[in-house]
């Protein structure tokens, strides 16, 4: 019995030493990939973000001659271009007064699609890279392309784009990556294109890049397509009109919905949709500065009415979704599907109703993991009411904040 016990315990002090090394290698590995996240110092907790340093200062518009009215009041109410008169409704501003955006004081290192780079000071994209990587981007940034801190200086420093263009399909993750810039001396990118392997550009004024990885890298059983971009002249060397067709940003579209405001989609798909297992996959950017219009400020009519749209429940998906609840023929998703016949409904009751003020009321977005990807959709649901220039506002629903494979949508709306 003494010897059975004395093996067994000889047996428990042999594997101690190899199993606590393994044990304390994974926990010094999670430390660093995982749980550690550099940050600038206490500072950071007291920050609301990179604009917490700006001067704040109110925006008046200048003193017209004849313009009485002009001076944005202290009181808080509203600045407006021209005073009421007899035709106009009251408070009826057909130039309303927006902020200036101070673009210098804007990050170039941080991918936020929203924010209006200004040309004016040459904050454009200047490289692209398109990169693998086995690990979820989100937990932590270990596969950014090579870079000198020379290059960082002169090029900006590696912009990680969000989405991951094998999030429905693909043996790895794969993202795009872009240096931005202010400098007057780097040329910049001034065109997009996708072509599959064998196909160039065609001659043009400028150098095009290839990037070397394929946008449909580890996508099993499809043709490889490759991005190709090209630089021209450096800022200092462009007219103010050239300086509004350089690639300022770079984001990813999934599904067949229009793309945020200002961007356009590459024609060709990264990932065409295969219903009902994906949809189709875009890269899409923006040339310049596209500034949201402002909406007007709301006001009564002169009969003393203002009117109020409410629409509820639209329930839009990444894809365009299948009919519901409906006796109408329901086109093929290739057509818009369900999200076509939502869309010309809700165009056709703001083109009789002629609303003042639109009030989306819950459940823009269906959920139940049809909206993965909640800033696809969000591009989506608003898109009637924006072309119409008619004011709005949302609030959400149970489904607008479900916990999907994306990570929650975490009241994405509110970014709008």
């Amino acid at each position: 019995m003494a010897v059975t016990i004395g093996r067994l315990l000889r047996f428990i002090r042999s594997i101690f030493v190899p199993t606590l090394t393994v044990f304390s290698f994974s926990c010094l590995l999670t430390f660093f990939f995982i749980l550690y996240q550099p940050t600038h110092g206490p500072g950071d907790v007291q920050r609301l973000g990179w604009q917490s340093w700006d001067v704040i200062s109110p925006i008046r518009p200048a003193q017209t001659p004849g313009n009485t009215e002009s001076a944005a009041p202290d009181n808080g109410s509203p600045a407006h271009d021209t005073p009421a008169h007899d035709g106009v409704d009251w408070w009826n501003v057909t130039k309303p007064t927006s902020p200036a955006v101070d673009s210098a004081s804007l990050p170039l290192d941080v991918w936020s699609p929203l924010l209006p780079h200004d040309t004016g000071c040459a904050c454009a994209v200047s490289e692209i890279a398109v990169v693998r990587c086995m690990f979820d981007m989100r937990l932590a940034d270990v596969c950014s392309p090579v870079s000198s801190k020379q290059e960082d200086a002169i090029k900006g420093k590696w912009v990680l784009v969000a989405p991951d263009l094998n999030v429905q399909a693909g043996m790895w993750h794969l993202h795009l990556y872009y240096r931005r810039t202010r400098r007057l001396d780097v040329p910049l990118i001034t065109d997009l294109m996708l072509l599959p392997a064998k196909e160039q550009p065609p001659p043009a004024v400028g150098t095009w890049t290839k990037a070397p990885l394929s946008v449909r890298d580890g996508v099993m059983r499809t043709k490889p397509l490759f991005l190709w971009y090209r630089t021209s002249k450096t800022s200092a060397e462009m007219t103010a009109e050239e300086r509004q067709n350089i690639i300022t940003e770079v984001d990813v579209l999934y599904g067949d919905g229009e793309p945020w405001f200002g961007f356009e989609k590459i024609p060709r798909a990264t990932q065409e949709a295969i219903p009902p297992r994906r949809e189709n996959t875009w890269i899409t950017y923006r040339r310049g500065v596209k500034t949201p219009p402002p909406a007007p400020p709301l006001h009564f009519s002169h009969d003393g009415k203002f009117k109020i749209m409410q629409v509820a429940d639209l329930h839009f998906s990444v894809s365009s979704g299948p009919c519901r609840d409906t006796d109408a023929p329901c086109p093929n998703p290739a057509d818009g599907g369900a999200y076509n016949i939502t869309d010309t409904l809700v165009g056709r009751a703001l083109d009789a109703e002629r609303p003042d003020l639109v009030v989306f009321s819950g459940d823009q977005l269906n959920g139940q993991g049809s909206s993965w990807d909640a800033k696809s959709v969000l591009a989506k649901f608003a898109h009637a009411v924006i072309a119409r220039g008619i004011p709005w506002a949302a609030v959400f629903g149970n489904h607008d904040d479900e916990d999907e494979r994306s990570g929650g949508m975490r009241r994405d709306q509110v970014r709008m």
